[in-house]
């Protein structure tokens, strides 16, 4: 394969990464703000309600959460990798002009 072009927006990938920390975070804490709203809504039934739909949900967020921080993981670790590559290249390129 000679000739192909390859772009990466890295500072794109940067961005989703940075969204996908927001959203783990976000998912990370949902427990306790759905207790505390549980707590705050005045009736008992939904009370109730709010918090074991809250408790049937941890194991399948908690999953979840995990499978983010991966992504959002590997997302930096290709941005990363792809500006180190460009910055190798862009040097090589230099030292063969010189």
């Amino acid at each position: 394969m000679s000739g192909g072009t390859l772009k990466v927006d890295t500072a794109m990938v940067r961005t989703m990464a940075t969204y996908l920390t927001t959203v783990h975070a976000e998912l990370g804490r949902a427990d306790a703000r759905s207790h505390a709203v549980a707590d705050a809504v005045g009736d008992a039934h939904l009370a109730d309600t709010l918090r074991n739909f809250s408790d049937a949900w941890d194991n399948r967020r908690e999953e979840m959460v995990g499978q983010i921080g991966t992504f959002r993981d590997a997302a930096k670790a290709v941005a990363d990798a792809f500006d180190q590559a460009e910055s190798e290249l862009a040097a090589t390129a230099d030292q063969a002009r010189s």
